[in-house]
């Protein structure tokens, strides 16, 4: 490569046609490193034109551990499946240049998961060190990728203790709102089961932070023809939250009618047999 200057022709050659043909022709033809034509188009202003920006995304994204393509648009159940998983169980962090996407569960959960992860793209698994009053170790799922993360702030991600996910449901095909849901349970949700010796206490919920909206929840079991109830606690402690539950068998039917419906390919097996227990 050439030394560290520039000729008015060069420059001249460079306004004519970075615009339009792009990094690569640009530093082929000159003769510069990519780093170097960057440099000098920001200090002169150049900007490619929206055509041309869109193939150089494209290829970087196809290029990341997790294409932010899959995101943008969402086309697979897998992805939806984690979507919700993450409005549970995941957030994500910005600071300074780092873009985290983050998931942690319980070490088999995620062993469990890690088949559906990984059709995702490639993440970083880190065991994490055990919680207290915790049996089980935990592994936080992460990658860092700042378009990722500008398509899930967009999805209000950073909101999502009081938010319901109206905005993230809207871009997820219809066909593909029960991974979802699943995700969201996975996460989550609890089915509950307990046998006395004259009754029997089932019931299906899903805990969240006192402010929780759940109006996502409410327009799918009115849809379902389900029966709930939403409570909403403080206690003693300082410490609050809220519960949308079902307790009939047959609002717990419907339930796992909708979201299991492609259980051994996805989603946690556990719950997927707690729920059996409770419908049996």
């Amino acid at each position: 490569m050439k030394k560290n200057t520039w000729t008015e022709d060069e420059i001249n050659f460079l306004v004519e046609n970075y615009s339009t043909k792009g990094i690569d022709f640009c530093s082929n033809h000159l003769n510069y490193k990519k780093s170097k034509i960057y440099a000098m188009t920001h200090k002169l202003n150049l900007k490619l034109l929206p055509n041309i920006k869109k193939k150089y995304i494209g290829k970087s994204n196809e290029l990341c551990n997790v294409n932010p393509d899959n995101f943008r648009n969402i086309q697979t159940k897998e992805v939806s499946y984690l979507l919700g998983l993450m409005w549970s169980d995941g957030y994500i962090n910005h600071c300074n240049r780092n873009f985290n996407i983050v998931l942690t569960m319980v070490e088999d959960d995620i062993i469990n998961l890690k088949k559906t992860l990984d059709k995702i793209g490639k993440w970083h698994y880190n065991l994490m060190p055990k919680q207290k009053n915790s049996w089980q170790n935990t592994i936080r799922v992460s990658t860092n990728n700042k378009r990722i993360y500008e398509i899930l702030y967009n999805f209000d991600f950073s909101n999502k203790s009081k938010m319901s996910p109206n905005k993230l449901l809207s871009n997820i095909p219809i066909e593909l709102h029960n991974y979802f849901y699943l995700g969201i349970i996975d996460g989550d949700g609890c089915f509950y089961y307990k046998k006395l010796k004259n009754s029997i206490t089932r019931q299906f919920s899903i805990a969240s932070t006192y402010e929780q909206d759940w109006y996502y929840l409410e327009k799918l079991f009115n849809s379902l023809n389900i029966k709930f109830s939403i409570g909403r606690y403080r206690k003693k402690d300082g410490s609050s939250y809220s519960i949308i539950r079902v307790t009939n068998k047959e609002g717990i039917h419907k339930i796992g009618n909708f979201i299991y419906k492609d259980i051994e390919n996805i989603g946690l097996l556990r719950k997927y047999e707690k729920y059996l227990q409770l419908i049996e």
